[in-house]
Formats: C-alpha cells, sequence, structure tokens
C-alpha cells in the first residue's frame, strides 16, 4: 500500500474516478462499494470515541446526488465531526473524508477522524492511473494510504497491482482501497484564535483510456534475430526543399491502425545504404521509417539533424495527400529520431513536440551537457571507435542526460560501424533487438516490451553465455 503523509496539511481525503469523456465513462462502469467512517475527540483522561458508521452503497454514474454519512463525537467542551461523501456524475466518481472540531476551552485536546472507502471499477479498454493531490485547506496531521488490486478469476481474488501513485491497466476489473486518518489539535485553534475550525484535503484517482498503438503480436525471445511479423514496401521519398534523396519504409499490410514515424540520419562519410538494414527491420516491426542521405559527406551535425526533421516533415505532408500508399496510415503524433556519428539526434530530445524517444548509434557529440534532454534516449556505442570513443561521447550523453528520463547504454564489440549494414550479423541481432524494443516502449507505449529493456529477457539477451564477445557494457535506470 502506498502511503502519502502531509503534516500540517489536510485531514481530508477523496478518492475519484475519472474517464476523459461520457462516452469513454460509459465503458468504464465504476461502484463505490463499502467503507465504514469514525471520529473520536480525546481530552486528557477522557477519550469519547464514536463507533464507526458502515455504509454499503452502489454509486453509479447515473446517479448524481451524493451520499453523505456524518460521525459524531462530543465531550463536556468540546466537539469533533467527521464526514464522509460519495457521489457519482456522468465524468466522477468521488469518495472524501474529512474532519471538523470545535473546542471551547484552552485545554490540550486532540480530534481524530478515520475512514475506509473502497471503488470498484472496470476497464473496458487499456487505461492510465493516475493519483493526483488537490489543494490543501487548514491546518492539522493528516496521512493518506491508497492500494490498487486487479480482480482475477472465478472467485475474484483481488491481485495487489504495482502502483506508486501511476499505473497502466489492461482491461478488467478492479478495486482502489483508500484508508485516511486525520488529526486535529485545540491548540492550533488557538494559534489562530478561532474556536471552531476543519480541514481539508482532496486526492483524486484519474482513469484515463489510453489509445491502443500498440501492433503485431506479443515479443518473444527472437526478437532482433528476425524480422517482424509485417510485409514491408518501399519506395522513394518525392523530392522536397532542404530534403535530400531518402527511401520511405513501411509495413505493407491493411487494416492495421496508424503506424508511428521515425528517420534515420548517417553518419560522416555514409549515404542511407549504411542504415537500410534497420530501417527495414524496423518497418516490419509496425513503424514507417525514412532513411535520407545528406547534401554533403562531411555536413554537420545541426545540418544532419535538421534535414532528418524536413524528411520527416516531407513524409507527413505526403502521406496526407489522398492516393498515396501511406494515406491514412500514418500517425504523425508520434515520432522518433535515429542517427549515427555525426547523425546523432540528441539536440532534437526534446519533449515539446511529436518526438517520442531517440537512438544515438555511435554517437560523435562535442556537447558535453545534455541535462535538457528530456525524451527516453537510447545509446548504442561501439566499444573500439576511433572517431567517437565511447567514454568520450557515448558515456558523456548517458551521464549527463538527467535520471528522471528512461535511459539506457549499450556498448558493443566493434568499430563505429558495429551498427551499419556491415557489420557482423551478432551485433546487428542486438541492434535490432534493443531499437525496435525502445521504440515499441516509448513510441508506441506497449508494455509488453518492457521485460526485454529491462527484465528477465533483457537479462538473458546480455548475458555472456548468450551473447559472447557482443554486449561489452550495459547500463539503464530501469524500471520502465
Amino acid at each position: 500500500m502506498h502511503s502519502s503523509s502531509f503534516k500540517w496539511g489536510a485531514a481530508a481525503l477523496a478518492a475519484g474516478l475519472l474517464a476523459g469523456s461520457p462516452a469513454a465513462l460509459a465503458q468504464l462502469q465504476m461502484v463505490a462499494q463499502q467503507g465504514a467512517l469514525s471520529a473520536t475527540l480525546q481530552s486528557g483522561s477522557m477519550y469519547v470515541p464514536l463507533n464507526p458508521v458502515p455504509f454499503a452503497q452502489d454509486v453509479r454514474t447515473s446517479t448524481d446526488q451524493p451520499l453523505l454519512l456524518t460521525a459524531k463525537a462530543t465531550s463536556l467542551a468540546s466537539s469533533a465531526e467527521g464526514q464522509a461523501e460519495l457521489a457519482a456524475t456522468t465524468t466522477q466518481l468521488r469518495a472524501r473524508l474529512y474532519l471538523r472540531a470545535a473546542f471551547s476551552q484552552p485545554a490540550d485536546e486532540l480530534a481524530k477522524a478515520t475512514g475506509q472507502m473502497s471503488a470498484t471499477f472496470d476497464v473496458a479498454q487499456r487505461s492510465t492511473v493516475q493519483v493526483t493531490a488537490g489543494s490543501v485547506y487548514g491546518g492539522g496531521n493528516s496521512n493518506v494510504q491508497y492500494a490498487l488490486y486487479a480482480v482475477e478469476g472465478a472467485t475474484e481474488t483481488p491481485v495487489p497491482v504495482s502502483f506508486e501513485g501511476q499505473a497502466t491497466l489492461s482491461p478488467g476489473r478492479y478495486i482502489l482501497r483508500v484508508q485516511g486518518q486525520a488529526e486535529l489539535a485545540s491548540w492550533y485553534l488557538r494559534s489562530n484564535q478561532s474556536g471552531a475550525y476543519g480541514v481539508d484535503r482532496t486526492i483524486v484517482l484519474d482513469v484515463s483510456p489510453v489509445i491502443d498503438t500498440a501492433h503485431g503480436p506479443a515479443p518473444d525471445a527472437t526478437l532482433g534475430s528476425l524480422p517482424g511479423p509485417f510485409p514491408v514496401a518501399t519506395m522513394a521519398l518525392p523530392p522536397a526543399t532542404g530534403v535530400p534523396s531518402a527511401t520511405v519504409y513501411w509495413p505493407n499490410v491493411q487494416g492495421e491502425r496508424p503506424y508511428a514515424l521515425a528517420v534515420i540520419a548517417p553518419g560522416l562519410l555514409e549515404d542511407r545504404r549504411a542504415t537500410s538494414w534497420l530501417a527495414q527491420r524496423l518497418a516490419s516491426q509496425g513503424f514507417v521509417i525514412v532513411a535520407h542521405d545528406t547534401r554533403s559527406l562531411f555536413d554537420s551535425t545541426a545540418s544532419r539533424n535538421a534535414q532528418s526533421l524536413a524528411a520527416l516533415q516531407k513524409l507527413v505532408d505526403w502521406s496526407a495527400q489522398a492516393g498515396t500508399p501511406l494515406y491514412g496510415r500514418v500517425d504523425a503524433s508520434r515520432r522518433a529520431v535515429l542517427g549515427h556519428g555525426t547523425g546523432q539526434p540528441m539536440a532534437l530530445a526534446r519533449a515539446d513536440g511529436p518526438v517520442k524517444a531517440v537512438v544515438a548509434l555511435a554517437p560523435a557529440t562535442q556537447v558535453k551537457d545534455h541535462s535538457g534532454v528530456t525524451v527516453p534516449t537510447l545509446v548504442v556505442a561501439c566499444q573500439s571507435d576511433a572517431f567517437a570513443p565511447p567514454r568520450a561521447h557515448a558515456d558523456r550523453i548517458y551521464e549527463t542526460v538527467p535520471a528522471p528520463v528512461s535511459k539506457a547504454l549499450m556498448e558493443l564489440k566493434g568499430s563505429s560501424a558495429c551498427t551499419n549494414t556491415s557489420a557482423p550479423a551478432l551485433q546487428r541481432e542486438k541492434v535490432a533487438r534493443y531499437v525496435t524494443a525502445w521504440l515499441k516502449r516509448f513510441v508506441d507505449q506497449d508494455t509488453r516490451y518492457s521485460p526485454f529493456l529491462c527484465g528477465a529477457q533483457h537479462e538473458a539477451a546480455i548475458s555472456p553465455a548468450v551473447s559472447p564477445q557482443v554486449v561489452t557494457r550495459y547500463k539503464q535506470n530501469c524500471p520502465y
């Protein structure tokens, strides 16, 4: 159970379930199931408890009248009142616990309110849940605990869900359980020159359906060693200002939901043939890829980045035209940028646009600080890279990308060409495996690939027994 303590904050607790729209909510039925509320007042040796007020009532989306429950405790000089509120509208289910107290004498007294509530809700499609805290009013001590459970099997057994304030849920039934306790002392009221006071805080659990962007079957141990499940079509990208020659690769399957876009830039003295193998492999996994040449084999990193963006934009504009092969088949809101050597895309790794992930292949960079990076970053280095030694380039990127950003660095045996078409098959297999998993996880938001980056599948793939003389180093900031 996750605990959140708010000293001198508020003593109100609310748990709400929110869907993005009434249409979505129709598929997300929510029921406030059960709970209990109690309030107590303590004065010196005198302790006046009130038995918990239980409740068990369905509150469904068709109801807009709140259910109010009140528990009171009184002494000769003071009173404490705890109240719970359950309400549902077409867009929200709310459960609330809060405390009010009145102290008419200057004795050292303490008022308490405790509450327990649970809400059961059904998720019809993959959804995200996130706890957010509302405004704090008043003063006192409060402690809030919440836990999420999946209801599984014919016996509907609650199984704990890993939940530190945010989680992605598959379709199914879930239970949110919330416990809260609030305390308010008379000295706090006196210090505020008030004879009566209350404290209030709201915590809301938002449930928002996720647009499913996953493509293809679940991955297995062959990821990277074989092409993906989709046949691949190719054609030259139509000429455009600022875009050199380029080839587009895409999954040649009708009826699939729109695909994310990616672009790959070559490095110094290279053209698109150096990365064509990876473009083919990613297209077979469900991405639309454009691999481009550069205006000069000696173009700077800034120039290569600009050409990558121009190629992506040309692809977006072209695919929006009726009659083109990709019309209606791309999702321009989800993009990835990849680059080799001086084509590395770190300057484009900002979350202020549609770029959702970047991959730097044997990167060469003169920038020493990458603390401005805000999107998931995968760095693939070549151990014997004489042009851009990993410790001075790839490691500099990894170490300076801020910790909250998902990141990983994989070092492979070989020279600066260890990720290119000319690389040995075992090297290309590892590149394909990890680049595919990275884009699937962070561009498609497909959590089926998480174990291939952080879990048992990942550990097996980099094991010396499985990958002798291939992966020389790997570091990451899992989990993700």
